[in-house]
């Protein structure tokens, strides 16, 4: 059986937790990145053994194959492209960057690079979502103008 995968999560945080703690569960998470000391803190309770560093640096240059990043928004872009850089597959939860012409040059970029680059999409598959889009589809809800 191939090695499992493992990330290494930057950003501890309000989501990051979560994905600390998920990816903890499975056995994936090599380790922890984060620039504040409540997230650091945070880190160590959720994943107890698990290295957890201040600097996105050490994120960078682990041995995780892939890096998995839940930061603040204005700081997507320049992460993503660094991890990529790194040859790392990238996990990134929404938005990818704040402008459109960034979120395409970080595709070719995983493009050029032979990387996977993905998006958060946690509701995407949830039921009440799946179902909203088959009654869009279906016109069954009329002109939609709007959804919340």
């Amino acid at each position: 059986m191939p090695n499992k995968p493992c990330v290494a999560v930057i950003g501890a945080g309000y989501w990051g937790k979560n994905l600390v703690r998920n990816f903890n569960q499975l056995g994936s998470l090599a380790m922890v990145a984060d620039t504040t000391e409540a997230g650091r803190q945070t880190a160590a309770g959720l994943a107890p053994g698990v290295p957890v560093a201040a600097s996105i640096e050490s994120a960078l240059r682990s041995d995780a194959s892939g890096i998995v990043i839940s930061t603040p928004a204005e700081t997507h872009f320049e992460l993503v492209r660094q991890a990529l850089a790194a040859g790392k597959d990238v996990f990134v939860e929404k938005p990818l960057a704040l402008a459109a012409e960034e979120g395409a040059a970080l595709v070719r970029l995983a493009e050029t690079q032979d990387r996977i680059l993905m998006v958060g999409h946690v509701l995407e598959y949830h039921p009440a979502v799946v179902r909203l889009h088959e009654l869009v589809k279906a016109g069954d809800l009329g002109k939609v103008q709007y959804i919340y």
